[in-house]
């Protein structure tokens, strides 16, 4: 799954970014201020967008009517101080989800974003006749379960997550392997699991851009 994090506190944000990833293997992208935020939106797919409320550039709630009025089933979740979001629930037309009050439990997030997505059906897909359900790893195609290893899945639901766009071999690899220097082998071993996943799905379920990577 991947999310944007809307948070100026550079310390909270990046907690909050390593335990998603290390916990649930969430992909976390972070943006300290709204117009930030609008760019990475403009150039990326999310899952789910955290807002804090007060960002140095002004309150998050404008930049989430105006998702919502292009994009209404991207879920948002507030990150807000006690009583501020009652504060200015009365001023402003507010598009939210789901918040969450500061402080809050890591554990409580996961839950929330969780629960959110299961509502906006995002770990329910089908793409190329192949029903998807990546919460419990679960993989139809033609009525028939189809096991996939973790290396296999960690590539999948990478591109996954960021369907649409044209993921480069080393973004990949890196994910992947958590290695951001080339090495001819973790190179070959790519190209492997790529050839696995296809054999297992359909040959054209991930699309080569050659000389770039791959795209769902």
């Amino acid at each position: 799954m991947k999310i944007l994090l809307l948070e100026d506190e550079k310390q909270i944000a990046e907690n909050i970014k390593e335990y998603l990833k290390l916990k649930v293997g969430y992909n976390v992208d972070i943006t300290g201020t709204i117009k930030q935020a609008q760019q990475k939106i403009e150039d990326n797919y999310y899952d789910v967008l955290l807002f804090d409320i007060m960002l140095p550039d002004g309150e998050s709630y404008d930049l989430a009517n105006e998702i919502k009025q292009t994009y209404d089933d991207l879920p948002i979740i507030f990150l807000t101080a006690k009583g501020e979001l009652e504060d200015k629930l009365n001023w402003f037309d507010v598009w939210w989800d789901d918040y969450i009050t500061k402080p809050f439990e890591l554990d409580e997030l996961i839950a929330r974003i969780q629960t959110i997505a299961k509502r906006f059906w995002i770990w329910n897909l089908t793409i190329k006749w192949v029903d998807l359900d990546l919460e419990n790893k679960k993989i139809i195609k033609e009525w028939k379960e189809i096991k996939l290893n973790k290396t296999e899945w960690l590539i999948l639901d990478y591109l996954i997550s960021n369907r649409w766009k044209i993921i480069t071999r080393t973004d990949l690899i890196e994910y992947v392997w958590w290695d951001d220097l080339f090495d001819e082998k973790i190179d070959r071993k790519l190209d492997v699991y790529v050839a696995n996943i296809r054999k297992k799905l359909w040959k054209d379920f991930i699309e080569t851009i050659r000389g770039i990577g791959y795209k769902i």
